[in-house]
């Protein structure tokens, strides 16, 4: 009986996590460029001119950093910054998805932070609680060196590729210039031919900027798809867990 319950509430916890991480994304297709550009109009006019099907265009700056704090253990982690008041990414407090945390700057310490977003799990493993302040160091795709002490001003739950989040302000501080090897697309259509228009256009023009194209309703296929394995082991699970138990009363 308990391998029942356990192999049916692994089901349940898998499709719910699905649910969420479709659930924290606000657009609709992810695209990785050739190269960083920076970020600024004249950058996103260059993929609006290739596609007119784009609504919006958001850089995600997205750096290797490590996190530490008090000197104590360390965690390599992905720190992505989006513009203040980012909706492309929706963050949350609560396993339910209530509490919704925005990417906006706080006020701390007598002055306005930016704000640092941590993903629970690591959260968890480094003891840190919302307010405290951790070393964060690494270097950028352009050698910069990044070294300096941030202010936790949020924990999220993030099921799927947990990062930090934070806003280009960040990168100020850090001495860090503002630039972007991905961007998240907002489209005015986004019915399947729609969409494969779309990728063409992006990447299949010459001396496009795009190296690839990727579309939210892919990556959750995607996500599925693999999930399917483990949805196969739970129910195995299930009915060899059923097995046991008619085995069990009846003999």
């Amino acid at each position: 009986i308990t391998l029942l319950i356990a192999g049916w509430g692994i089901k349940d916890r898998v499709d719910y996590i699905t649910e969420c991480y479709a659930d924290s994304l606000g657009y609709d297709m992810q695209v990785t460029l050739n190269e960083e550009l920076p970020i600024q109009e004249d950058s996103a006019a260059l993929l609006t001119a290739l596609d007119p099907n784009i609504r919006q265009v958001t850089f995600a700056s997205t750096l290797s950093v490590t996190v530490s704090k008090d000197g104590q253990d360390s965690r390599h982690v992905q720190m992505i910054a989006l513009p203040e008041g980012s909706e492309q990414i929706r963050l949350y407090g609560d396993e339910r998805q209530t509490e919704r945390i925005p990417l906006t700057s706080v006020s701390g310490d007598g002055r306005t932070l930016p704000p640092f977003i941590l993903p629970r799990q690591l959260a968890q493993e480094l003891d840190i609680q919302v307010g405290d302040t951790v070393r964060v160091s690494g270097t950028s795709l352009r050698n910069e060196k990044i070294d300096r002490e941030v202010v936790v001003t949020g924990i999220a739950n993030q099921y799927i590729m947990a990062s930090i989040y934070t806003t280009y302000d960040m990168l100020d501080e850090m001495g860090i210039g503002r630039s972007a090897s991905t961007a998240y697309l907002n489209l005015y259509d986004t019915e399947p031919e729609a969409l494969e228009r779309s990728q063409a256009a992006l990447t299949e023009t010459e001396d496009s900027p795009v190296h690839a194209a990727v579309t939210v309703a892919y990556m959750l296929d995607y996500i599925d798809s693999l999930l399917v394995i483990l949805d196969t082991v739970v129910v195995i699970i299930v009915i060899g867990a059923a097995t046991l138990a008619m085995t069990v009363i009846y003999n």
